[in-house]
């Protein structure tokens, strides 16, 4: 997404860009309808808020890698550490025995890719589905 912490926002004519509260990379953002981004990125960083204000989360020493809503939750991939839920201002282990690099939502099933499978969440069960690539 951004190296060094930068933030920019479209205006509808152009980009701006907006003061931030972190030189860390980040990786990805999520919208939510209110206005508000959750941003997350390298060494544990969260950011919430928006183009008046960020509030900034250290949850640990790892990097998060992508960040989605489902299901009235945050839900934060963390590559081989697996996935998390933001609980207030801490990050709570869902599901540590999988890979969780990229999430995806739409609306009726949170999808988590990572290492050679998907694994869709429908709320109350996991469902996951290997592959192996070939080359």
């Amino acid at each position: 997404m951004s190296r060094k912490g930068t933030i920019t926002q479209f205006s509808g004519i152009h980009w701006v860009l907006l003061d931030s509260p972190t030189t860390a990379d980040l990786n990805s953002l999520h919208s939510l309808p209110n206005g508000t981004v959750w941003i997350v990125g390298s060494n544990g960083t969260a950011l919430f808020g928006n183009e008046k204000a960020w509030k900034t989360f250290a949850f640990d020493e790892e990097d998060l890698l992508d960040v989605v809503a489902f299901s009235n939750a945050m839900y934060v991939a963390a590559g081989t550490r697996g996935l998390y839920r933001i609980d207030g201002e801490s990050l709570v282990a869902v599901r540590d025995d999988i890979e969780a690099n990229r999430l995806t939502s739409d609306g009726l099933h949170l999808y988590v890719s990572g290492g050679e499978a998907v694994h869709m969440f429908d709320g109350r069960a996991w469902h996951s589905y290997r592959y192996t690539l070939s080359i």
